[in-house]
C-alpha cells in the first residue's frame, strides 16, 4: 500500500473572523497553492483510491481541491481521529480500507509528523517537518501502530507548486 501523508494547505489565523481553530478556512493563497500542488502531484504520479481527511474546514478544503484534481472516485471519508492526534484511531480507519493500494490522508501537525515517525520507525519522536501543504509518500505491506512504513519520499510545498506551474 501506498500512504500519502499531507498537511493541509496555508490557513486564516484565529481571529474576530474565525474565532476557533476549526473554523479556520485557507487563505487565498493557501488556496491557490493546494491547487497547484495537487497538479504537481498528477505530475509524479501520485493517485489515490481512497481519501480520509480531518473535518476542520481547512483540510476539508484542501482535501476537496486534492481530490478534484487526482481524480479520486470515492467521497473523503472524515475522521476525528486526525484533528485530536488518536494515531491508534488513524491507523485504523485505514485499515478499514485497507483494500486500496492507494490511500491519501490530509490532516494537521503535529499529529501527522508523529504518525509519519511511528510508522517508519516505531518512535514518536523522529524529527520531521511537514510544512502547510507538504506532503509524505509511505509503502507499507500492512498499517498497524508501530514500524511498519517505509518513507519513500517527502515532497515540502515549494517543490509541489513548482511541478505544478
Amino acid at each position: 500500500m501506498n500512504l500519502y501523508i499531507l498537511r493541509h494547505g496555508e490557513a486564516e489565523s484565529i481571529g474576530p473572523k474565525h474565532p476557533t481553530d476549526g473554523a479556520r478556512p485557507l487563505t487565498s493563497t493557501g488556496r491557490m497553492r493546494v491547487e497547484q500542488s495537487a497538479r504537481g502531484m498528477v505530475t509524479v504520479g501520485v493517485t489515490a483510491e481512497k481519501m480520509i481527511a480531518s473535518p476542520l474546514v481547512r483540510a476539508r478544503q484542501t482535501a476537496s481541491i486534492v481530490h478534484e484534481g487526482l481524480g479520486i472516485g470515492t467521497d473523503i471519508e472524515f475522521t476525528d481521529a486526525l484533528p485530536t492526534g488518536d494515531i491508534g484511531g488513524i491507523v485504523r480507519a485505514v485499515q478499514a480500507h485497507a483494500r486500496y493500494e492507494h490511500i491519501m490522508l490530509v490532516g494537521h501537525e503535529p499529529t501527522l509528523s508523529r504518525l509519519i515517525s511511528i510508522l517508519a520507525s516505531g518512535e514518536p519522536s523522529t524529527a520531521i517537518d511537514l510544512q502547510p501543504g507538504g506532503l509524505c509518500n509511505l509503502a507499507l505491506d500492512a498499517i498497524e501502530v508501530g514500524q511498519c512504513a517505509t518513507i519513500q519520499w517527502c515532497l515540502a510545498p515549494n517543490q509541489l507548486v513548482s511541478l505544478g506551474t
